[in-house]
């Protein structure tokens, strides 16, 4: 990565404590550009994931770790929304994910979840630790692009970002999340 970015690499120290500035994409000021938390251990993905962010005008921080990741947000509470790795080696993307749920909802910091994995269960555990979203690597930048614009809107919005379906009924509106739906078709 160019120096101006901020990934750690595994040998590489600081403090968790310490402010990290995120890094901002050249066609936009700081100041109107959602700032994204990219969660990867490999470097190839970040770079990948931070070059495409810069292309669309957001800003972004990268954390090679879950540990890293937690202490960014602890002093950035400015991140919009996180793009977190499921499959990193010491605290795994389901940790980092338990662990920030304690802290914040789903409706005030979406995440998704990139990952290789698309089996049917591993979507179902996600959801339920708390993922807003989640995407199949590899993916396509503007599906990509839809997914983060769709989360920011609603989380601006005020509206709820957990996966789930609203329901209009004759008593009023109902949102069921999904652990409480079941799908059956013929």
């Amino acid at each position: 990565l160019p120096s101006t970015g901020i990934l750690l690499h595994p040998g590489e120290a600081r403090a968790s404590s310490e402010p990290i500035s995120p890094r901002h994409p050249r066609s936009k000021s700081a100041g109107e550009t959602p700032l994204i938390l990219i969660v990867d251990d490999d470097p190839v993905s970040v770079k990948i994931l931070a070059e495409f962010l810069d292309l669309r005008g957001y800003a972004h921080m990268e954390a090679s770790d879950g540990k890293q990741a937690l202490g960014l947000l602890l002093h950035n509470p400015g991140v919009k929304i996180v793009l977190l790795d499921i499959m990193m080696p010491g605290m795994s993307g389901y940790e980092t994910l338990a662990k920030l749920r304690k802290e914040r909802s789903s409706s005030e910091l979406p995440v998704i979840v990139t990952t290789t994995r698309s089996q049917l269960n591993d979507i179902s555990d996600w959801f339920r630790a708390g993922a807003n979203d989640y995407i199949i690597k590899p993916f396509s930048f503007d599906e990509l692009s839809n997914r983060i614009d769709n989360l920011l809107a609603a989380t601006a919005a005020g509206e709820r970002t957990e996966p789930g379906i609203r329901i209009k009924g004759t008593d009023g509106e109902h949102y069921l999340n999904c652990g409480e739906i079941i799908y059956l078709s013929s």
